[in-house]
């Protein structure tokens, strides 16, 4: 595998050329806005370049965001179709070519990091996945790099890592602590971080040492990724 960072590098940028509204239960939240491929990378290269694209939602490829599932207690998101006449962001999309509409599924027991992280806390445990989001944005999930349990992480530390067809990315930790388990059924099935993201798809447990801090409501991550 390539090698592991520790840092988070980059930063997720958001545009504001395209159209949406956002519904909750059926009920109108407010309009959206953005234009999806916007953000700003650690490497630079379409999937023919000589080196691997590699970096997390803000860093890697984002390629047409596609479908979630909805249901009761989740917000969901619908982006319309929106024109991008703008330069292909790492060889992925090609100039001008027209967006596909997002519906990205968020949990409204959960909460979020900005690196596209969920988080089910009970008790002092800390039940880890990625996002609906995160999931579709980087396509087919070939491998998962699981962390061993025992090992003791901080919050904002690389812990594991997700190869897709796009790209290989880092996992942070959103809490410090000792994971305590692991869902080995992602060793033989890594595809069900895109089927079942929030159920099946989940990563790691973490024993947390302390509070959870700095995590997101479903309501603030809905702002970060619309």
């Amino acid at each position: 595998m390539a090698r592991r960072r520790h840092s988070r590098e980059g930063s997720f940028d958001r545009g504001a050329h395209g159209g949406g509204h956002v519904v909750r239960d059926g009920a109108v939240l407010g309009h959206k806005t953005r234009q999806v491929g916007d953000v700003r990378g650690d490497v630079h290269g379409g999937l023919d370049h000589p080196r691997r694209c590699r970096g997390w939602l803000g860093r890697g490829p984002l390629d047409g965001l596609g479908s979630g599932r909805a249901g009761p207690g989740h917000f969901v998101l619908h982006v319309s179709s929106v024109h991008t006449p703008r330069p292909k962001p790492f060889g992925i999309r090609a100039s001008g070519q027209t967006a596909t509409v997002i519906h990205v599924t968020l949990p409204t027991n959960l909460r979020y990091t900005k690196d596209h992280e969920w988080v089910l806390i009970t008790g002092s445990t800390a039940r880890i996945g990625i996002t609906d989001y995160a999931q579709d944005a980087l396509g087919d999930i070939v491998f998962v790099q699981m962390p061993d349990v025992g090992t003791e992480v901080s919050a904002n530390d690389s812990f594991s890592e997700i190869e897709s067809t796009k790209s290989v990315n880092d996992v942070y930790a959103p809490v410090s602590g000792t994971v305590s388990r692991v869902n080995d059924a992602l060793s033989a099935t890594p595809e069900l971080l895109n089927s079942d993201p929030y159920g099946e798809g989940w990563i790691c447990e973490i024993e947390m040492s302390g509070d959870a801090a700095d995590l997101l409501s479903p309501a603030d991550y809905q702002a970060l990724i619309g």
